[in-house]
């Protein structure tokens, strides 16, 4: 009985440092489609996950800036999964109060022109794997431009 004790602890000692957090890869891709649910705007991020075994999503506080107007928070709608021992790419889109929605405005008309944009997210991501949740630290920007 006292060796199954220790071959627990053992177990469960060794499990914490056996998750190691996924790898926030960078953003692939941007859509401003409202057919896609897209308000104002949707990134496509790149995350690669390093463990054998699938990692949940959780949830998301994360800031986003187009220009230097604050555009909102990513939206988590979905559980997404970070499929194990590869890189996953998840759609997520940026929820916008109407009350920063002028501020918004400025920065696709600055889009639509033709003049190049700095979008640039920041902020963390919570994801849970083998019931324990982790932090994924999350800063980068990207040039957009029509």
């Amino acid at each position: 009985m006292r060796i199954f004790s220790i071959v627990i602890l053992g177990f469960l000692a060794s499990s914490c440092s056996l998750y190691k957090p996924p790898e926030f890869k960078g953003i692939e891709d941007y859509s401003f489609s409202e057919d896609n649910g897209c308000n104002p705007i949707c990134v496509e991020l790149s995350f690669f996950n390093p463990n054998p075994y699938n990692i949940v999503l959780k949830s998301a506080n994360v800031k986003g800036v187009l220009g230097k107007k604050d555009i909102g928070v990513l939206k988590i709608s979905d559980s997404y999964v970070l499929k194990k021992s590869g890189i996953s790419k998840i759609n997520l889109s940026f929820s916008t109060e109407i009350k920063s929605f002028m501020p918004v405005v400025s920065g696709f008309f600055s889009y639509i022109t033709g003049n190049e944009v700095i979008l640039l997210i920041d902020g963390t991501l919570k994801v849970k794997a083998l019931g324990v949740s982790k932090k994924i630290k999350i800063n980068e920007s990207l040039t957009v431009k029509y």
